[in-house]
């Protein structure tokens, strides 16, 4: 079976630190200060304490050997599709899933046409959405140096919020994020975390805005660094530097245009042309899973032909010295993962998107230039079109085959007939269903621990904070398992006439 580049690497690393190990061994043992002539005897208590420790820090397709039930092979995604009967059959059309976005749209109460909100909003609607999203946690929350955060704190977050100065009317702005950023709940970079000792989580963190991402913006903070705006798919805080302004029809037309190219890969980068010293128009711009970006089928004559060999010429948005959006050139290798439209929406190209995040970290809220469990769902499914809702609860309403399990009395023979491909819920996660194998369900997700029940029957948590290949045979943080866990399932647009 072929091995990946990645797989390579490790293997290449890996024999090296074997090398280095082994000279440290010859020219340490003679001290008697490294090893032990026998381990400790420890009992079972202990054996468990140090299993439950375990935390897998790798990156590479040999991660999941540390896991029951998974080998190397199942770690592609043609081990699973080639288990499908006809992976290329095309689900739905893109004409059609464009029709299904624009019905989901109107359905949905968690996605908005952004450019349909008319001209202005109202004070009382603006004020009720900030209040939605910026709200005092009923939970204790911690800064960076483990400090409680206090009334006091809040207050200056919500003076920085700026309502008063929300007029009755309040015209809308349009802009595009220009790189990668961020969507928080406060007006502010501060950090907040669920305990003064573990900080992980940003619990400010909302989500991630892409670059090319359409913006409506409604309000800025009291600082001027901060805009309340909104996504397709989500209301916050999105820092002003970020934003280019433009006409509303210069953003569709950018936005929509009919030559565009769709990030196939986890994440490319494009690399700007000629020289630009100034910081609002960076040599190399991330572009991440889905994103449309346009390009030109003729080639500006600015541009010299050797230059654009073997590359794709896009247009890439900058925000100038006043805040504006401008349009200057960039280039994408031809070798880079990208496609020329929408990829054609099969079982086997969702397996192959999925498995393309494989091993990545996991990235709360967008955190760590990567994404959590619900927008690793709808990346995979932003390459083919589909636009769904930013988090795990409100993605499960979208028209799609469900799979109840609520209100099913056997959970396990509804799996059984469940097609690949499916994101299956249950409360606070989502998972992707690939197959299953020697008569286990299996799935990839992202993931920060799961729990799996030892020979001894003691439930022990493996720590991966990243994509990984899993067994349903897995237990949640209530020790219940996941099968029994499941409320839903949705193969998204799958059978709609």
């Amino acid at each position: 079976m072929k091995k990946s580049k990645c797989f390579e690497l490790w293997r290449f690393k890996k024999m090296n630190r074997m090398l280095i190990f082994s000279l440290m061994i010859v020219l340490i043992l003679p001290t008697g200060k490294l090893f032990a002539s026998t381990p400790p005897e420890t009992n079972q208590e202990q054996n468990v304490q140090e299993i439950s420790k375990k935390k897998v820090t790798c990156n590479n397709p040999i991660l999941n050997y540390d896991l029951p039930h998974v080998t190397e092979d199942m770690l592609y995604a043609s081990f699973w599709t080639d288990k499908v009967e006809h992976p290329n059959d095309i689900i739905q059309p893109i004409e059609k899933i464009q029709a299904l976005n624009k019905e989901n749209i109107n359905n949905l109460d968690y996605l908005v046409d952004i450019f349909s909100l008319g001209e202005s909003v109202t004070k009382s609607w603006l004020i009720e959405e900030i209040n939605n999203i910026s709200k005092i946690s009923q939970y204790k929350r911690y800064n960076s140096e483990g400090q409680l955060l206090t009334q006091a704190y809040y207050d200056q977050l919500i003076h920085n919020m700026n309502e008063e100065s929300i007029e009755e009317n309040t015209p809308i702005t349009y802009g595009i994020a220009v790189k990668r950023t961020q969507i928080r709940t406060w007006p502010t970079y501060d950090k907040a975390y669920k305990t003064s000792e573990k900080q992980d989580l940003d619990r400010f963190l909302e989500t991630a805005a892409y670059t090319m991402e359409p913006i409506a913006i409604f309000h800025t903070s009291r600082d001027g660094e901060w805009y309340f705006a909104a996504t397709y798919n989500y209301y916050g805080w999105i820092p002003v530097e970020d934003i280019a302004i433009a006409e509303k029809q210069e953003i569709l037309d950018l936005t929509s245009c009919d030559d565009f190219l769709v990030v196939t890969g986890d994440k490319v980068y494009a690399r700007g042309i000629g020289r630009c010293d100034d910081h609002r128009c960076p040599s190399k711009i991330q572009y991440d899973m889905g994103v449309r970006i346009p390009y030109v089928k003729v080639l500006p004559s600015s541009i010299h032909k050797n230059k654009a060999k073997n590359h794709y010429i896009i247009k890439r948005p900058i925000r100038n010295e006043n805040g504006m959006m401008e349009i200057r050139y960039a280039k994408i290798s031809k070798k880079s993962d990208v496609n020329v439209g929408y990829l054609d929406y099969t079982i086997k190209n969702i397996m192959n998107q999925a498995f393309k995040f494989y091993g990545e970290i996991y990235g709360w809220g967008g955190d760590n230039n990567a994404r959590d469990c619900s927008a690793f769902i709808m990346d995979i499914f932003r390459s083919f079109g589909i636009t769904l809702p930013r988090n795990a609860g409100q993605q499960v309403p979208t028209t799609g085959l469900i799979y109840d399990f609520e209100n099913t009395t056997d959970k396990l023979k509804l799996l059984e007939t469940m097609k690949p491909g499916t994101a299956i819920y249950f409360d606070g996660h989502v998972m992707l269903y690939v197959g299953q194998h020697e008569q286990r369900h299996y799935i990839i997700h992202d993931v920060i621990k799961v729990n799996y029940m030892n020979d001894d029957n003691v439930i022990v948590p493996y720590v991966l904070e990243q994509v990984a290949l899993t067994s349903l045979d897995l237990y949640n943080n209530s020790h219940e398992l996941y099968i029994h866990a499941l409320t839903k399932g949705n193969l998204f647009y799958w059978g709609i006439e």
